[in-house]
């Protein structure tokens, strides 16, 4: 019995991966992805790395007068992985910690600074050095600081 439960619970849980992704797929099926670097980034930060390779495999059959676009996107991607490019927020050279150290508080403001500090390095990913991310942490609060004091 408790056997049958187990298969029953990773049958289920294999099914709602497979649909996860499939939505994933269906939402980005049709959308017209810039061959140029940061637009790669950010569209494999959105996805596991098979469910791109998956994406841009449908977008080939859906759209193949956008063949020679999708094979530039194919290649810009493989440029990325090789690079090591952060494409994921766990990669980013700065965590949760790093931040509230930087004096950055615990909650909402933390992982709005961290996706901040995310999309910077999706846009070049030079940015992702510590000291630059906390330097950046620094401005962040600076300007922060100011916009409250004018308050």
């Amino acid at each position: 019995k408790q056997k049958l439960r187990t298969l029953f619970i990773f049958k289920n849980l294999r099914h709602k991966v497979v649909v996860d992704k499939a939505k994933i797929l269906s939402r980005f099926a049709f959308m017209q992805m810039e061959p140029e670097e940061s637009a790669v980034r950010h569209a494999m930060s959105a996805m596991e790395d098979t469910v791109f390779d998956w994406l841009l495999l449908l977008q080939e059959v859906l759209m193949p007068e956008r063949m020679d676009a999708v094979e530039m996107v194919r290649s810009l991607a493989r440029q990325i992985r090789e690079r090591g490019d952060c494409i994921r927020l766990k990669t980013l050279s700065v965590t949760g910690k790093d931040l509230i150290q930087a004096g950055i508080q615990p909650g909402p403001a933390l992982g709005k600074t961290l996706h901040l500090l995310f999309e910077k390095v999706l846009e070049n990913p030079a940015w992702n050095e510590k000291e630059r991310l906390l330097a950046e942490v620094e401005v962040l609060k600076q300007s922060q600081n100011a916009g409250t004091s004018k308050a």
